[in-house]
């Protein structure tokens, strides 16, 4: 990209185009690395960064919990983000650490973490990563 920068900064010097071709050229350029950067091998997972909680009522409201995981790298314990009522639901006592886990051990294997909860009122929880 550096040389491609150069030589549309050489077209500008030698009067080849004007200076608001080369903005666009320019941002064109920047725009198709950033794609570059962000576009994912094929075959290879999107790196996961919430813990999504959805409650969603009988009536259609919808109340969502959005806990990004990096938080773990900070040993902020989940169960201040999780009310009370809905561990007893799912049936977790304590999402404490423990010392022999790291985070990125937990953050593995979130990655795959997908519940889905009906209640007989009509209620449903979801609780995923994305």
């Amino acid at each position: 990209m550096k040389e491609e920068r150069l030589k549309i900064l050489q077209m500008v010097a030698s009067g080849k185009i004007v200076p608001e071709e080369a903005e666009k050229l320019l941002t064109a350029l920047e725009n198709r690395e950033r794609q570059k950067q962000t576009a994912q091998p094929e075959g290879e997972k999107k790196e996961k960064k919430f813990l999504r909680i959805l409650i969603t009522k009988p009536g259609g409201s919808t109340k969502k919990i959005n806990v990004p995981l990096r938080l773990l790298h900070l040993g902020i314990d989940l169960t201040r983000f999780i009310p009370q009522e809905l561990q007893q639901k799912v049936g977790i006592a304590d999402l404490r650490l423990s010392e022999s886990q790291t985070s990125e051990e937990i953050l593995k294997a979130l990655e795959e973490l997908n519940v889905d909860i009906a209640e007989p009122s009509g209620e449903t929880i979801r609780i995923f990563t994305d």
